[in-house]
């Protein structure tokens, strides 16, 4: 999976930027540290394994960390799918 995103820099720089990872969370992690330096994001991309691109809010990106929380969401999905 590969995201792709462009960004202003605080000097108003424009930067563009590109990360691969296994796990989506790693791809906003990405993201969300650019965010947290002072960055603005223009636009992100998700590329999948499939090549399909979808185009994510950049609004869904305010610079605060999400992994563990995702992480903490998904392993609660996997227990009740256990008990089923």
């Amino acid at each position: 999976m590969t995201i792709y995103f462009s960004a202003r820099t605080p000097k108003n720089e424009l930067r563009q930027y590109t990360y691969s990872a296994d796990h989506l969370e790693a791809l906003i992690e990405a993201v969300n540290m650019i965010v947290n330096t002072g960055n603005t994001l223009i636009s992100v991309y998700l590329k999948s394994e499939t090549d399909v691109l979808t185009l994510l809010p950049v609004e869904a990106f305010d610079g605060s960390p999400i992994a563990i929380h995702l992480i903490q969401l998904q392993k609660s999905w996997e227990r009740l799918l256990a008990c089923n």
